[in-house]
């Protein structure tokens, strides 16, 4: 009977020490939980967002609207001889050999002539034919004049005729003896050459072509829903096209400016080189292929680079405004809106102290996030376009801002060593890209 009165004296012991140790751990957790509600200050001690900045500033930028295109010559020439007969020579280039595929040819050079003797001997009939007419003439003018009832008004009638026969065929004879050499209309370059000495040639059968490359066209497609843009640039910006005296090409006829760029992925310089054209015609109409209005880019080509059948990119300068442009990844959507956040000083702690091993080394200033709003906005690559911010913006944190509320303190960790003169835009401290991130520092209140 001892024994289980003890062991209930026992379990009863162990039991109150189990609820006083209850009731001490609980009177902890509330103290601390009083505690942590007494002070919720502490528990935002505003730790510091690592972000990167940019200097933001206002610039001329120009609003560009893109395709692809092939480069055609700006004219080509199929030339034929105006009679048949046999070829005798071809025209000789600078060096002195027949020209041939590639070979620069200027306006009025001979590019090939048929065998003349033919001609030759035509026209030397048509001159004696000639003369006899003329001869004839005369004599009967100088009768009728000696005696008027000599020469009856049929045979003087038939003298002037045959008179005006005979010019006419000479004159044909010549215009024979001319077509018997083929001439270039323009300068250019000979892109195909169908003839070789000897052989006999039909009547406008093609035999050589020419191109010009001194100048050259982008044709790209642009589609219904852009093209009134491209169509208005062109109309502010169009002037009138004359033509050049020496090579019969005409100039730009607009001030439309389009930067032009080769696709090739072979030379990394030729990638990069960026040529400077115009637009130069519009069409009036859809192209029934693909459906869409085909637009002409008219670029100088002296060196001869843009061979006619590459593919090129053309810029199509649509607008030139004054205004911000910022990367795409700095912009932040939430519910189909889109915002920027910046660095701006701090109102409440304007700067801070640094501490290093107990020492006051410098005051630099701090930075809290601000988000602003943009409406609207224009989509560049990998930029959007601002024509206006919302008040002095000049730190565009570009990198740790989807962590980010209005007002969340920010530090800067590079750039600024001290605080700058009164007066001083913060981004003037700042290299064009600073790091923002955590610093050991003490707000000072000033």
């Amino acid at each position: 009977m001892k024994r289980r009165v003890g062991k209930l004296i026992g379990l009863f012991v162990v039991t109150l020490f189990a609820l006083a140790v209850m009731y001490v751990s609980g009177g902890r957790n509330d103290f601390g939980a009083q505690q942590k509600e007494a002070n919720p200050s502490d528990s935002v001690v505003e730790t510091l967002a690592p972000v990167t900045v940019m200097p933001l500033e206002k610039r001329h930028i120009e609003i560009l609207d893109s395709y692809a295109g092939t480069i055609e010559p700006l004219e080509s020439f199929s030339l034929a001889f105006q009679l048949a007969g046999q070829v005798e020579s071809l025209g000789t280039n600078e060096e002195g050999r027949p020209f041939d595929i590639g070979d620069p040819v200027k306006k009025g050079h001979v590019l090939a002539t048929l065998d003349t003797r033919i001609l030759i001997a035509r026209r030397e009939e048509a001159n004696a034919n000639l003369e006899n007419a003329q001869t004839e003439f005369q004599r009967l003018v100088s009768l009728r004049e000696r005696s008027p009832g000599a020469v009856t008004q049929t045979a003087y009638q038939q003298a002037t005729q045959m008179q005006a026969v005979a010019k006419a065929m000479k004159d044909i004879a010549e215009k024979n003896l001319e077509n018997a050499q083929l001439i270039a209309p323009a300068d250019g370059v000979i892109s195909a050459r169908m003839i070789n000495p000897g052989e006999t040639i039909n009547l406008h059968q093609p035999v050589f072509e020419l191109v010009q490359v001194d100048k050259v066209l982008l044709t790209v497609g642009v589609p219904e829903s852009r093209i009134v843009a491209m169509q208005q640039q062109f109309n502010a910006t169009r002037r009138a096209a004359k033509a050049n005296i020496q090579s019969g090409t005409p100039d730009a006829t607009s001030n439309f400016k389009v930067h032009v760029r080769r696709f090739d992925t072979s030379s990394n310089l030729e990638k990069d080189n960026v040529l400077a054209g115009t637009v130069y015609r519009i069409a009036e109409t859809v192209n029934d292929r693909n459906g869409l209005f085909e637009v002409e880019v008219l670029l100088n080509n002296t060196s001869r680079l843009l061979k006619p059948g590459i593919v090129g990119k053309a810029d199509f300068v649509i607008r030139e405004i004054e205004g911000f442009q910022v990367p795409v990844e700095s912009v932040v959507f939430n519910d189909r809106v889109a915002s920027l956040f910046f660095a701006q000083p701090a109102i409440d702690h304007p700067t801070s102290t640094v501490d290093f091993v107990g020492m006051d080394v410098a005051e630099v200033p701090n930075f809290v996030a601000h988000r602003i709003e943009i409406p609207s906005y224009i989509e560049q690559g990998r930029n959007f376009i601002l024509s206006e911010l919302p008040g002095q913006h000049n730190l565009l944190i570009v990198q740790g801002q989807h962590r980010l509320v209005e007002g969340r303190p920010l530090e800067i960790m590079s750039g600024t060593a001290k605080s700058g003169p009164s007066g001083t835009s913060p981004s003037s401290e700042i290299p064009p890209m600073a790091e923002v991130s955590r610093l050991s520092v003490q707000p000072t209140g000033k």
